[in-house]
């Protein structure tokens, strides 16, 4: 609705999902692109490298609600070229279009400074969510909406054994103790949408 009433932007088309957005993007060859992070059926970084893998010439920028460290980080060695909170005016969100759009890379201030403090505090975070794979964060979200390693079996069409360990993987990943803490840890990241189904 924002980006409708600028005269300088035109939009090309919408995505309800990352599977959805890759498609899009393949199909639309858009300049820019405004992505999520926490997207259903494929989260934003994941659809993001895929997008840049086959469009390469397309600036991404990611529209999120969540301004760690960590996130903005991941989000940048995934590709992005630039990264603004969703508080952001509209005035700010398509200042930033047209400077991606210009090849000039577009932080929200709140991003900027978060990033200059990581850095000269030497805070630069790691990364344990980028190592999850589709399947892990797609178990991830089925725990997340209260699902049964049995119920998450019949979705996924694999065996209790195979979720079982796929949930060992990815706390271990995680660096985390149990399944809630992982649902937690994925949720404050932005890496699931709760109840997508």
């Amino acid at each position: 609705m924002l980006l409708s009433h600028s005269s300088e932007i035109v939009i090309v088309g919408e995505a309800g999902d990352g599977i959805d957005a890759i498609e899009k993007a393949n199909e639309l060859k858009p300049d820019v692109i405004l992505m999520d992070i926490a997207l259903p059926k494929k989260n934003g970084l994941d659809a993001m490298r895929e997008i840049l893998a086959t469009n390469p010439e397309t600036k991404i920028l990611i529209f999120s609600a969540y301004s760690d460290g960590e996130q903005i980080y991941a989000a940048i060695k995934a590709g992005a070229f630039g990264y603004l909170v969703k508080d952001s005016s509209s005035q700010i969100l398509i200042a930033a279009i047209m400077k991606a759009h210009h090849g000039q890379p577009a932080f929200s201030r709140e991003i900027e400074l978060n990033l200059i403090h990581q850095i000269q505090h030497g805070q630069t975070p790691d990364f344990p969510a980028e190592k999850l794979t589709d399947r892990e964060i797609e178990i991830l979200r089925w725990l997340a909406n209260g699902l049964t390693n049995s119920q998450i079996a019949e979705k996924a069409k694999i065996s209790e054994g195979t979720v079982r360990s796929h949930v060992s993987n990815l706390l271990h990943k995680l660096e985390l103790e149990n399944r809630a803490q992982a649902v937690i840890y994925a949720h404050k990241k932005g890496l699931i949408i709760i109840n997508p189904e």
